[in-house]
């Protein structure tokens, strides 16, 4: 008896010591379990932070996942593609739409095979404009978890350079027409020409000099113009290094018997005229009659 009081006073001990080692690990579980907590309420408010950020941005924002399944998406996604909570995991090509746009899952789909960005502007069946940008979805130090699609409304903008164009436009055409109707004033003939030697334009004077008309001179190679009479390899050459070399040529004499208005002794003048697109550079040719004045200068018959 004396020994089993022993050995139960040891168990007793033993068992006073396990129940204070419980004790402390469950301080411990409950530390833990109360900074878990705390951690899903920072998580919590994080997550709710984010979502009123992408729901007061008012940028329509459809997250996809690897197979093309919508994840999540913002209110402002509804306007443009017909989407309900119910809708989570469907695939995008099952969503019908109001864009006039096709194949958004196809472009999609390309995105992440290719691993690019997509950016198009497309616009609504009500006539709305908007910026879509279809993205990699790849969080930091992760693997790709599918693509983001996003819709900026820019009518604004739009509309703002529809009008700028079309002022742009107007301001363009009345000061060519104030050009033309100056150029006609001028009494020497006047021939605007393009890259290719095109007739591009001529003024009033070039048509009654040269007894032509704007349907047998207008978008025709200078060369080809009454029966060849500017067609000298030197005033080729000539106006080849006003493009070239942006060179210019004064007093370059032509004499000529044309069929209709007789002998002519001209003096050719020009220089290029500037553009910002090198595809528009023209080059600007006068033409000086002087039969009944003749200057002497550089001569070329034919």
């Amino acid at each position: 008896m004396h020994s089993s009081n022993e050995e139960l006073q040891s168990t007793n001990e033993e068992l006073e010591s396990s129940r204070e080692e419980l004790q402390s690990l469950n301080e411990e579980l409950n530390t833990v379990n109360s900074e878990l907590y705390s951690k899903m309420d920072e998580l919590k408010e994080a997550y709710n932070a984010i979502n009123a950020v992408l729901n007061n941005t008012r940028i329509a924002i459809i997250f996809l996942d690897n197979e093309l399944r919508v994840r999540r998406f913002t209110p402002e996604a509804n306007q443009l593609i017909n989407l309900m909570d119910a809708d989570v995991g469907r695939p995008i090509d099952h969503l019908s739409h109001n864009l006039k746009y096709e194949n958004i899952g196809e472009k999609a789909a390309e995105v992440l095979k290719k691993l690019s960005q997509l950016d198009e502007e497309v616009r609504t069946t009500d006539g709305q404009w908007y910026r879509m940008r279809i993205m990699v979805y790849r969080p930091e130090d992760r693997a790709i978890e599918g693509v983001v699609l996003t819709f900026i409304n820019i009518d604004d903008q739009k509309k703002a350079q529809e009008e700028l164009k079309a002022i742009r436009e107007k301001d363009v055409s009345a000061a060519k027409k104030f050009a033309e109707n100056i150029v006609d004033t001028v009494r020497e003939s006047l021939l605007v020409l393009d890259s290719q030697m095109r007739v591009v334009t001529a003024n009033r004077s070039f048509f009654d000099t040269f007894r032509a008309t704007p349907n047998e001179t207008e978008r025709n190679s200078l060369f080809d113009l009454g029966d060849r009479q500017f067609d000298i390899p030197e005033l080729r050459k000539l106006l080849g290094e006003i493009l070239e070399q942006n060179r210019t040529f004064r007093d370059y004499r032509v004499e000529h018997d044309f069929p209709k208005i007789g002998f002519k002794r001209m003096l050719l003048n020009a220089r290029k005229l500037l553009a910002e697109d090198k595809a528009e550079e023209r080059i600007l040719l006068a033409i000086e009659d002087v039969t009944e004045n003749p200057n002497p200068a550089k001569e070329a018959k034919k």
